[in-house]
């Protein structure tokens, strides 16, 4: 999607209008749109209302975009603050690896890896028909090792944030049930901001899972937001 103007929400945000920030963001989020300040600025508004759990979700959200920064991460730990003085504790559901991919991302390696995987098979095609002369031995091993660790990196980001879905509460509390339905027994009770893993969807449910919790059960799907994005 071309440039689209986010100015008026910004002047929203910058006169302290919160609310109506939020829904001048939305309102261009709905439109399918996927931008890291975007996303950074619906979260510092909600930040700001008091609404943590959205507030993580969007700096997650941006998170994926743009790679971990110190203003996401120092705002995420006013999020969880937030929370904490309310006796709601967030455990963090991040392995180590996740933490890796994120940090080190940037939309520019995408475009490294695919000059470094033309320029290997430039190379090969040339030493194929014997139009390079020099020994490029050393060179050509160090691309093909270059290509083999993006390659893994991609991999794992693929497995991380496109496979392994993962989300965010962002209502007050619900309740987990023992089915995708609010006729089923309720197993447990989850508060804003809580990480979650979502292993499939039924009708308006989302059967979730919470391994550090031993928690798994079915939750309205608009009392989650999934922690997607269309990039690579």
């Amino acid at each position: 999607m071309g440039f689209v103007d986010i100015s008026e929400a910004n002047k929203a945000i910058l006169s302290s209008d919160y609310r109506g920030a939020i829904e001048k963001y939305r309102s261009i989020v709905e439109k399918g749109v996927e931008d890291k300040d975007l996303y950074y600025n619906l979260a510092t508004s909600y930040l700001y209302m008091g609404e943590y759990g959205s507030a993580i979700f969007w700096y997650k959200k941006s998170e994926l975009l743009s790679g971990s920064s110190d203003d996401i991460s120092r705002n995420m730990r006013f999020a969880i603050q937030g929370l904490e003085e309310q006796g709601i504790v967030i455990p963090s559901d991040d392995s180590l690896i996740y933490k890796f991919i994120l940090k080190i991302y940037s939309p520019y390696l995408t475009i490294i890896y695919i000059v470094l995987v033309n320029l290997l098979f430039i190379i090969l095609i040339l030493k194929r028909f014997s139009l390079i002369k020099r020994d490029m031995k050393v060179f050509t091993n160090i691309l093909i090792l270059l290509v083999f660790l993006f390659s893994v990196y991609s991999g794992l980001r693929i497995f991380y944030v496109h496979v392994q879905k993962r989300g965010v509460i962002i209502v007050k509390s619900v309740e987990v049930k023992e089915g995708p339905s609010d006729a089923y027994k309720t197993v447990s009770q989850l508060s804003e901001g809580m990480r979650i893993r979502v292993k499939e969807k039924y009708g308006e449910f989302l059967l979730i899972e919470i391994p550090q919790k031993n928690l798994r059960g079915w939750i309205p799907e608009n009392s989650a937001g999934i922690l997607k994005v269309s990039k690579i």
